[in-house]
């Protein structure tokens, strides 16, 4: 297995337990448009703020649609580990758990949640359709550093 490919798959999953919360800000950013839609179409010399504001809602639903597409299939791939894996992944990449919590948690010795992170990661790695996923999110040839440069 290529260590790129884990690292990318990492990455994949931490932007996977942060979805939620950004097609939470999306859908808010959708009502505001639609405020000011509703409150452009009023008026015959807004046309074009209108039309505008159209465009951009529809942008922004298309890009929650994708993204809640990419949160199932990796949903998908992640509930066809074995259920320690699962609960390692859920709770390091969605909760965001550090991984003594994990450990504690699972009442596990840090090692051993360490060891099915790395079999869950293993197994993902040979599921999940990187390309396809990277090029949703537009992160096709994109590097990170950091997460927040991931979440960026």
């Amino acid at each position: 297995m290529k260590d790129p490919q884990r690292t990318k798959l990492r990455r994949l999953l931490k932007y996977w337990g942060a979805i939620a919360g950004i097609c939470a800000d999306m859908q808010c950013e959708i009502a505001e448009y639609d405020g000011l839609l509703a409150a452009a179409e009023g008026e015959t010399k807004n046309a074009d703020l209108a039309e505008a504001y159209r465009r951009r809602i529809m942008e922004v639903t298309r890009e929650v649609q994708k993204l809640t597409a990419l949160q199932g299939s990796l949903s998908a791939a992640v509930a066809a580990l074995p259920v320690e894996q699962q609960k390692v992944l859920n709770f390091r990449y969605r909760k965001n758990y550090e991984w003594e919590k994990v450990a504690r948690l699972m009442l596990y010795s840090r090692t051993t949640v360490r060891r099915f992170e790395a079999a869950a990661i293993t197994a993902l790695c040979q599921s999940v359709n990187f390309e396809a996923s990277f090029c949703t999110l537009g992160w096709e040839n994109r590097q990170f550093g950091s997460r927040e440069e991931a979440l960026a």
